[in-house]
């Protein structure tokens, strides 16, 4: 893509209105570029879009996130259960790949849906001390708020001066264990 590249004098009324329509026509073929290469990666050689391709779509997206799936379900949110394979974790590094799937999907259906220039790009930076720790969360809990469900509404305190979940996993995870029936611990 080559930007519009303006220069010279406006030396008259028809020069502005020239430069104005060259600006508008170079946005409205940036748009366009936009549009069709995400609906080109979305549905791939087919427009008018049919149901079909859009179920081709779903099929797709549910095979390249199927590493996700497989971790959340049968590493983390089962990890007690018989089915827990181990085998199917994936470490933060995997974990990045599988956000591109993500934000290429949404940026792409963005672009479609709203008909506009949009530039979607993420910055991740994972952190094993936080990132790692929140998308257990979701994976356990299933969602941000189920989280918060389980560890318990965040009120904003002197201690918490901005009450984000998080402080309270902290806090229950590092309170002592309640004692089980019969003494037990």
């Amino acid at each position: 893509m080559v930007p519009a590249m303006l220069h010279g004098d406006i030396d008259s009324p028809e020069d502005y209105a020239r430069i104005q329509a060259e600006v508008q026509q170079h946005h409205r073929e940036l748009v366009t570029r936009s549009i069709n290469g995400a609906l080109d990666r979305l549905i791939p050689g087919e427009y008018p879009v049919t149901p079909k391709g859009v179920q081709a779509l779903v099929k797709r997206f549910m095979k390249q996130t199927e590493p996700l799936e497989r971790d959340r379900n049968r590493v983390r949110a089962h990890r007690y259960e018989r089915h827990f394979d181990a085998r199917h974790f994936q470490s933060l590094g995997d974990l990045q790949g599988q956000l591109d799937i993500f934000e290429r999907l949404l940026g792409d259906l963005y672009l479609v849906l709203t008909r506009n220039a949009f530039i979607f790009h993420l910055n991740f930076h994972a952190s094993t001390d936080g990132t790692a720790k929140e998308l257990a969360d979701i994976m356990v809990h299933g969602s941000i708020n189920s989280a918060v469900n389980a560890y318990g509404v965040a009120r904003k305190t002197n201690k918490n001066p901005v009450p984000w979940y998080y402080f309270h996993r902290r806090t229950f995870f590092e309170s002592p264990s309640e004692p089980k029936e019969g003494g037990e611990s």
